[in-house]
């Protein structure tokens, strides 16, 4: 199944969760700390200074753990903690070669959420994302050639991104569950070399999971 099918079951099937009538039961959800778990699909590319044309946008699916504590009846803290791949494919100038480059990473966002009060709650969070690379790997492309080899040199240990989205949750008794676009602004150079170019990480990425 490709990440595009498999992002509109999870969807859909959360989203028909959320379509279901509300009992008494679900009226008014508790308030209270509650860890979860999650799905995630996440489109990822690279901004290069100096520009490059051709360079192509990878996607991967990945998963991880969340944890939320609120601060009142509008307001939480959304804390998340997954694996995400980054990277880009990029063109080899002069060929018709490519390289793709994956960095798997951490990542750990940190953010303030704001939600409608009730059973199905839209909402709408922003925050700082620090990312920790935990392995990262080239793939050369030219002609007969196809050689992948490390990279984890060549790729700073952590990135540090500015990180905002929406959502919408149901609750279902004790449990609730969610889906939530977040996209990742990278505020840092994660090649950093001599030659004084720069790579920062952009990446979008779906979660749908539930809360306990």
């Amino acid at each position: 199944m490709s990440l595009k099918s498999s992002a509109m079951v999870c969807v859909v099937g959360l989203l028909c969760c959320a379509a279901v009538p509300v009992s008494a039961q679900d009226r008014s959800p508790e308030r209270r700390v509650s860890p979860g778990a999650f799905w995630s699909a996440n489109f990822a590319s690279v901004s290069l200074a100096p520009e490059v044309d051709g360079v192509k946008g990878r996607q991967w699916v990945g998963g991880g753990l969340s944890l939320e504590v609120p601060l009142g009846r509008v307001w939480s803290l959304a804390g998340r903690a997954y694996w995400n791949r980054r990277g880009a494919r990029l063109p080899i100038a002069g060929t018709s070669g490519y390289q793709d480059v994956s960095a798997d990473y951490i990542s750990i966002p940190l953010l303030l959420k704001a939600a409608r009060p009730g059973t199905v709650r839209p909402y709408a969070l922003g925050g700082a994302e620090l990312g920790v690379r935990i392995r990262a790997r080239v793939r050369t492309v030219v002609g007969a050639v196809d050689a992948e080899e490390d990279a984890q040199d060549l790729i700073r240990r952590t990135d540090v991104s500015l990180a905002g989205g929406a959502g919408i949750e149901r609750a279902l008794g004790k449990s609730t569950v969610f889906v939530e676009g977040l996209y990742s602004h990278g505020l840092r150079n994660v090649t950093p070399d001599a030659s004084g170019d720069t790579t920062r990480t952009r990446t979008v990425t779906l979660l749908a999971g539930l809360r306990f």
